[in-house]
C-alpha cells in the first residue's frame, strides 16, 4: 500500500474510533456487536469481539481490527465501509433514548 494511502486509512480509523468513543457505553457496545456481526457476514472475521467485551482495551482492539480489515480491502471497499460505519455510529447516536429503552433495542451483550 502506498504510504499516502496508509495515512488516509489511519485518519479514517482515527475518525471511526473518535466517534465510537463518543457513544454512550450501551450504544457503543451495541455498535461494536453490530460491527462484529457485519464483519462475520462478510467473512472478514474482524477481531472486534474482544473490543466489545473489554472497555479498557476497546480503543486499541478497535484500532487494530479496523486497520487489519481495511488493509484487506480495495480503496473503493475502504471508502464504502468507512461511510457505512460512520452511518451506523450516527444511527446509534441519534436513536431516541425512549425508543432505545422502551422497545428494548438492545444488543445481545445486555
Amino acid at each position: 500500500m502506498d504510504p499516502r494511502d496508509r495515512s488516509l486509512v489511519e485518519e479514517m480509523v482515527s475518525e471511526i474510533l473518535r466517534q465510537t468513543l463518543e457513544l454512550e457505553l450501551e450504544r457503543r457496545r451495541c455498535f461494536l456487536e453490530w460491527l462484529q456481526a457485519h464483519c462475520n457476514r462478510l467473512n472478514m472475521g474482524g477481531g472486534f469481539e474482544a473490543a466489545a467485551r473489554c472497555e479498557a482495551d476497546m480503543p486499541a482492539g478497535l484500532k487494530d481490527g479496523l486497520n487489519a480489515w481495511f488493509d484487506s480491502l480495495s480503496a473503493a471497499g475502504i471508502l464504502w465501509e468507512f461511510r457505512l460505519l460512520l452511518s451506523e455510529i450516527s444511527w446509534w447516536q441519534s436513536l431516541d433514548e425512549r425508543k432505545f429503552l422502551k422497545d428494548e433495542v438492545k444488543c445481545s451483550n445486555s
